[in-house]
Formats: structure tokens, C-alpha cells, sequence
């Protein structure tokens, strides 16, 4: 009714950390076929090698889902990971493992197919997620780099007296970019 999308975010790894493919993966995307998800999305984990990419065409082939891997905020989610699969680009995640989320749009673009929207900034000895529109004008502008058709998800505190109307103007403020 409201034209939102349903994902699947399973907090787990495609590959383990001794690089085989995840085990729980048919359950995984039968789970997300349960909750009439469009993709399953997993962070990659330790991918060593491509031997494992027949078998996980074949599951995913025979599951019907799509799947969507997302850069996450460890040494697995860096830039020089490099495979045929679609992409959650995680907007901040980058510059938690030191890449620049600039260089990596230029490269990935083609390959992304969902998008997580957030700024983020330093705070501490790490990061952390903020709106893009109260964040170096840096965050907005990565999204002109970004497919304009994939689907946004925001990634960032939503805070506030009213919820409804806060996440009503990030929504917009989404979809007009």
C-alpha cells in the first residue's frame, strides 16, 4: 500500500572464515521467501577463491531468490573484494575499513542493486552512522554515483518527538535525490 520493499538482512556471512560457502545458506533464503522478502542479504565474510561460485549459482537458482551482499565494517567488507554478484552498497561502511566511499561508487556502481543510505562520521576511535543531510555535503552528492533505480534503505537513527513525521522526511527527502 505504501510501495515499500521487504529485504531480508540476515546478520551472517556468505562465506565462512575458513572461505567455504555458508552452510545456512538454503535456510537462509528460504527463510527470506517466507517473509515474501525480494533478496536475501548477507556481508560476504572471508572469500578465498571462485571454486565455491557453481555451487552457490545452483542454490541460488534453485531457492528463486536473489542475493545481495553488503560491504560491511570489517577487513572483509574492503574494496579489493571482487565478485560477479550484486551489491548492497553500504554508504558509511567504507571509511570504517578505509576506503573511500567515492572511489568505491566508481567502481561498484554497475554491480549495485540496493543502496543503504547514511553518512557517517568520526566519533571516538571509530565512526558512526548520521542522516546524510546533517553530514558533510560529501553524502548526498554519493548518491548522484549510485544506480538512481535501486532501492534506498536508510541506515541512520531516525530521532525525534515524531517518528512518523521524521522518517516521513527522510523518506522524501530519499526519494527526491
Amino acid at each position: 500500500r505504501h510501495g515499500l520493499l521487504a529485504c531480508y538482512s540476515a546478520p551472517q556471512a556468505l562465506f565462512t572464515d575458513n572461505g567455504e560457502l555458508n552452510p545456512d545458506l538454503p535456510t537462509l533464503l528460504a527463510e527470506a521467501q517466507t517473509l515474501n522478502a525480494l533478496w536475501l542479504k548477507l556481508s560476504l565474510g572471508h572469500f578465498l577463491h571462485n571454486q565455491q561460485l557453481d555451487e552457490l549459482r545452483d542454490i541460488l537458482s534453485d531457492s528463486g531468490m536473489a542475493l545481495v551482499v553488503e560491504n560491511d565494517q570489517t577487513d572483509c567488507g574492503q574494496l579489493a573484494q571482487n565478485l560477479p554478484i550484486s551489491l548492497t552498497f553500504d554508504m558509511g561502511n567504507w571509511l570504517w575499513v578505509g576506503d573511500s566511499p567515492e572511489e568505491a561508487a566508481r567502481h561498484l556502481a554497475p554491480a549495485v542493486s540496493y543502496i543503504h543510505v547514511k553518512a557517517a562520521e568520526p566519533h571516538h576511535e571509530k565512526f558512526r552512522a548520521v542522516p546524510p543531510d546533517q553530514a558533510a555535503e560529501r553524502w548526498l552528492a554519493l548518491l548522484d554515483n549510485l544506480p538512481a533505480d535501486a532501492p534506498r534503505g536508510i541506515e541512520f537513527p531516525l530521532t525525534g518527538h515524531d517518528l512518523t513525521a521524521v522518517t516521513r522526511r527522510y523518506v522524501n527527502l530519499l526519494r527526491e535525490d
